[in-house]
C-alpha cells in the first residue's frame, strides 16, 4: 500500500476528500482523538466536512477493519488508526488513552493462554478473531 488512496481501494471504499482528510488526521496521531477532535483535525483539508460525516466515516472504518473503536465510560469514543496487536492503558481520572510500550503489549497479549481462549469460544460458540486489551489506571500524582 502507497497510499491513503490505495487502502481505501483495498478495502472497497470510494475515496473521497473527506475520507482522505479524516483518515489522514486519524493515522497522524497517537493521540486516540475523540470524533470531535478528529473534526477539527480534518476540517482544514476538507472544508466541506461536517461532524455528521465524521461519525459516518469513523463508523465505516471500524466496520471494514481501517480504525478501531475505543469505547470510554463517559460516553464518548476514541478512535485508532493502528490495527496491529496491541494494548492500551485509559487513564481513569484523565479519560485519556495511550499504547502500552509494544514490549510490554506483545508479553501481556502472548500472556494469555491460548487453551483458554478456546475455551471461552467453545463455550460462547464464537469464534474470537484477535484481542483488544485496555488496562485501566489512575495518575499518579508528583512527588
Amino acid at each position: 500500500m502507497n497510499s491513503t488512496r490505495d487502502l481505501l481501494a483495498s478495502h472497497k471504499l470510494k475515496c473521497t476528500v473527506q475520507r482522505l482528510a479524516v483518515y489522514g488526521a486519524l493515522r497522524s496521531t497517537k493521540s486516540h482523538p475523540t470524533a470531535d477532535e478528529l473534526f477539527d483535525m480534518a476540517r482544514a483539508q476538507a472544508d466541506s466536512l461536517c461532524l455528521t460525516t465524521v461519525y459516518s466515516i469513523l463508523d465505516t472504518f471500524c466496520r471494514v477493519g481501517l480504525a478501531r473503536r475505543l469505547p470510554t465510560p463517559g460516553g464518548s469514543c476514541r478512535y485508532d488508526a493502528d490495527m496491529s496487536p496491541h494494548v492500551h492503558i485509559r487513564f481513569a481520572d484523565t479519560g485519556q488513552i495511550k499504547d502500552v510500550p509494544n514490549d510490554l503489549g506483545r508479553r501481556l497479549i502472548a500472556a494469555i493462554p491460548r487453551p483458554l481462549l478456546g475455551q471461552l469460544a467453545r463455550r460462547l460458540g464464537v469464534e474470537i478473531e484477535g484481542l483488544n486489551i485496555q488496562i485501566i489506571a489512575r495518575s499518579r500524582p508528583a512527588v
